[in-house]
């Protein structure tokens, strides 16, 4: 047991925490939230444990891993195999690894192929899920990042389509996620192309010709190329005036909000890479964020409905909530009902959970609940 509890505090967290713009984590980092994916990753986590087992069986006997394998000139079958043995062999002491005779024949049964682990996971799909399958295909139900096409239901059609948007594979990017709010919340048909970020590794060649400096997100709009968040989101704005209008109606006010979201972003880091200042700068900050949105009249900084404003805040706002509570101990998001000095921004992201992007994502990290 307490080598599972240095696992999910050494290991596992740092993973989730830099998972969480998949959906995968919630402020509180001892549950997963109840969706799909994690219901098929309950179903089909038998199989990756067999696989993963079977891995520790043979490191126990061959007491060989991976790295020495490849030196040796003996790759092993698979290189996510080849990751969990490493990892395991980094927390867990050879002393600990016992070989259990009468697990390993049911390991030798199990399945240890992604091919097994694929078809394992469609015969435990349930109805919904199978139905969430198929509308991916056709680009229709609630927003995920799997979508190659968005839609949203039958009253669109492919050749309605006049966006493609280049978002990352790991939908992490907070420039991406801005982008990816807007067509959802504006429901513009737009088809995906995914880029890795470059800390992923280099740009495809096609890419980079569209783009040069590599950068994402691009969109290419009516064959127009538009190479960053802000250009995006302003010609979403001008060239769709028959969906639904994210611009302010005070232009002023939201300057001032939107200044104060490059002074958010700036105290937020500050703090983050440093050891021993930026805490006092970053609770001033989150103490204006608190304050205009008080007197906005909520629950969204420019009154009941989610504007342009909310979009450039959302991304780096829980992004600060998952990061400072890991690294920093600090508590901005709380569950209903707990004290907490900053009430309006937990209102904030209350109503963003029922908004149309985030009620039908999979990415409500925000989600506490």
């Amino acid at each position: 047991m307490n080598d599972i509890r240095c696992l999910l505090r050494n290991k596992i967290t740092p993973f989730l925490l830099i998972a969480s713009s998949n959906g995968l984590i919630l402020n509180d980092f001892s549950k997963l939230r109840k969706t799909e994916t994690s219901s098929v990753f309950r179903r089909v986590l038998p199989s990756i444990v067999s696989v993963f087992g079977s891995d520790l069986k043979t490191k126990a006997n061959t007491k060989i891993t991976s790295s020495r394998l490849f030196a040796s000139g003996r790759e092993p079958p698979n290189p996510f195999i080849s990751m969990l043995g490493d990892l395991q062999s980094s927390i867990f002491s050879r002393k600990s690894l016992q070989v259990n005779s009468g697990l390993d024949s049911s390991l030798e049964k199990a399945a240890t192929s992604w091919n097994d682990i694929r078809s394992h996971l469609k015969s435990v799909q349930t109805p919904e899920e199978r139905k969430f399958r198929d509308n991916l295909k056709k680009g229709y139900g609630g927003g995920s990042p799997f979508h190659k096409i968005r839609l949203y239901d039958e009253s669109n059609k492919e050749n309605d389509i006049r966006i493609t948007f280049y978002r990352d594979h790991a939908s992490w990017c907070p420039y991406c996620q801005k982008v990816w709010f807007a067509l959802e919340e504006k429901r513009i048909p737009y088809r995906v192309e995914k880029v890795n970020m470059s800390c992923y590794g280099s740009k495809p060649r096609e890419f980079l010709q569209i783009q040069p400096n590599g950068q994402i997100p691009v969109a290419i709009i009516d064959g127009r190329v538009y190479g960053s968040s802000n250009d995006i989101l302003s010609t979403l704005e001008s060239s769709f005036p028959n969906h639904k209008s994210l611009t302010p109606s005070d232009g002023n006010k939201a300057r001032e909000l939107l200044r104060l979201e490059q002074t958010l972003a700036g105290a937020w880091l500050g703090w983050l890479r440093s050891t021993n200042s930026g805490k006092e700068y970053m609770e001033d900050t989150l103490t204006k964020i608190e304050r205009a949105l008080k007197e906005s009249g909520g629950p969204f900084f420019m009154g009941d409905d989610v504007t342009i404003v909310d979009v450039q805040f959302l991304s780096f706002l829980e992004r600060i909530c998952a990061s400072l509570l890991y690294f920093k101990g600090f508590v901005i998001r709380v569950p209903s009902g707990e004290t907490t000095s900053y009430p309006a921004i937990n209102k904030w992201f209350d109503a963003l959970v029922r908004t149309i992007f985030f009620s039908n994502s999979y990415t409500t990290n925000i989600n506490k609940n």
